[in-house]
């Protein structure tokens, strides 16, 4: 059996005291048939099982060096399937406890394993924006473990209710006084009030509420001060009952800037439709005109009067229109392009006022409501330039320092604004301005060049112009990017699971690192002065 005949016994001592443990194990059987504790080695018969369980318990000092390697070969079994035999046999024979190291290992690696299935699980909810059910076949592919439905789905509100317990122990305090943009969206019919600072992106506020009425909102803005945020500006839409929140939220005396991009865009849409009407009314004058020439009717004939006048009357009130829409916009503008320079209040409020009066003689229909909005809200249509020239005046000294000269800090001033400009156009997709930026690039040089100092006032009036607040932008591009994710989804079971949801995304958007832009390497947080423990926010919610 043992084929000992063909392996040379290093010593007498281990040939004894094999031969004792042999004789315990018993006689040596002719055939082997398998047995219970090896079945997955039907080559060893019981008593050979039991021969290499005895030996592996031979105390280390008696057991000679490379014995259990001999085993191996002669009974062709790993050194891991020997060793195993004899904690089977400990086990079994002589009561010892079972290896809780090694189960504690087993016990620790499937923690570790289920620990990464989770990670993977909210990795797909965020950034991947991956449903439930595909990313059961992720972490499967992936991890070889495959969780259910329900196990993705408790994961997913338990998270969420760890980061709305997070987020609610934060100090926003050091942000300070600060602008905050406000809007609104929906999702299955409720609305999803945000509260965001422009200038760093971060969330302070996404509740998802039953009705977005002025006791809601106002409600929504205390909840945004609690934790340290102090409000000094509000951005918003032209919403009614913003100006009843506010007083309910004690921000009466807080100024506001109503969102010139909705006022632009409509005028935008206007004039288009203008034009419309224009085009329409110069393809009935040519229909008539070809109709009279082919064949003379009196009828036709005071058709063609009546539409050449009501043509004339069209394309009248369209350039009137578009002239003053493009007043409007430079009214609304920050800084003038052609010059660079930095719009005082004063100008600007009389030439809106001016353009609103003109706009009052216009005839069609059309126009009198968006001139209604606009005298509304005429008077927190540029409040961004109050705003604006508070911190111009602090920076100015620090450029007079640099830059003695008025005239030559006046230049870098108005490049340093019209760069801001171009940028922003740039942004919005508006490649034809690429060139006028490059130029005033290479004209900033030449001040940059020979006084590098001015290179970190350059970036502080830029960061200026941004945190002016002319524009909800930042806001609607939060939301839409809320949306994104929000369109991968159904619906929600109640709005506790919408809220989880919403404080989700919240912790992760405000600890992402962004990867391009002038925002590029830093998270919201670090922006806005907001320390947490870790940039990874699973790592702050435990996982």
């Amino acid at each position: 059996m043992l084929q000992v005949e063909n392996v040379r016994a290093k010593s007498e001592n281990w040939l004894e005291e094999l031969g004792k443990i042999y004789e315990t194990s018993g006689e040596a059987e002719t055939s082997t048939s398998g047995n219970e504790l090896t079945p997955n080695l039907p080559h060893l018969s019981e008593s050979e099982v039991l021969f290499l369980g005895l030996v592996v318990r031979m105390p280390r000092e008696k057991r000679p060096h490379g014995l259990i390697t001999w085993l191996s070969k002669a009974f062709k079994v790993s050194r891991k399937g020997i060793y195993e035999i004899g904690r089977r046999i400990g086990e079994r024979l002589f009561g010892d406890p079972p290896n809780l190291a090694e189960q504690m290992k087993e016990r620790i690696r499937i923690e570790a394993n289920w620990a990464r299935v989770n990670r993977v699980i909210l990795r797909a909810m965020f950034p991947g924006n991956v449903s439930i059910r595909p990313t059961q076949q992720i972490v499967e592919e992936a991890l070889g473990r495959r969780p259910s439905v329900g196990y993705i789905s408790e994961l997913r509100l338990a998270a969420g209710k760890k980061a709305r317990d997070y987020l609610r122990q934060l100090d926003y305090s050091g942000i300070g006084r600060v602008i905050v943009g406000r809007d609104e969206t929906y999702f299955g019919g409720k609305p999803v009030l945000m509260v965001i600072d422009p200038v760093s992106m971060t969330i302070l506020l996404a509740e998802a509420c039953t009705d977005r009425q002025a006791e809601t909102w106002g409600a929504a803005l205390l909840i945004a001060q609690e934790q340290g945020a102090s409000i000094k500006g509000l951005i918003e839409d032209m919403a009614q009952n913003y100006s009843k929140s506010q007083r309910l939220a004690d921000l009466s005396k807080v100024e506001v800037q109503k969102d010139t991009w909705h006022v632009l865009r409509d005028g935008g849409k206007l004039r288009n439709q203008l034009e419309k009407t224009a085009y329409k009314a110069m393809a009935r004058v040519i229909q008539l005109e070809k109709r009279l020439l082919k064949k003379w009717s009196d009828d036709d004939f005071d058709a063609y009067v009546l539409a050449v006048s009501a043509e004339g009357k069209a394309i009248e009130e369209y350039d009137t229109f578009a002239c003053l829409n493009a007043h409007l916009c430079d009214a609304l503008e920050l800084v003038d392009w052609r010059s660079g320079e930095i719009r005082d209040p004063e100008t600007a409020a009389w030439l809106l006022d001016e353009t609103l009066n003109e706009m009052a003689t216009c005839s069609d229909a059309r126009i009198l409501p968006f001139l209604k909005m606009l005298r509304n809200h005429q008077s927190q249509l540029l409040t961004f330039l109050s705003w604006l020239h508070q911190d111009l005046l602090k920076w100015q000294q620090q450029l007079q320092q640099q830059i003695p000269g008025r005239q030559a800090a006046t230049l870098f001033q108005q490049l340093v604004a019209q760069q801001w400009w171009a940028q922003q156009k740039l942004i919005a997709g508006y490649t034809q301005w690429q060139s006028f930026a490059d130029e005033i690039t290479l004209r900033l040089m030449d001040f940059t060049d020979f006084l590098p100092s001015l290179s970190e006032l350059a970036q502080s009036l830029l960061r200026i112009f941004d945190a002016a607040g002319h524009t909800n932008s930042i806001t609607e591009s939060i939301n839409s990017l809320l949306k994104s994710f929000l369109h991968s989804r159904q619906s929600f079971q109640s709005i506790d699971s919408m809220q989880a949801y919403l404080d989700l995304f919240t912790l992760w958007h405000n600890t992402r690192q962004f990867e391009r832009g002038k925002r590029n390497g830093q998270s919201p947080f670090h922006i806005a002065g907001i320390h947490t423990p870790s940039d990874d926010w699973l790592d702050l919610l435990g996982y």
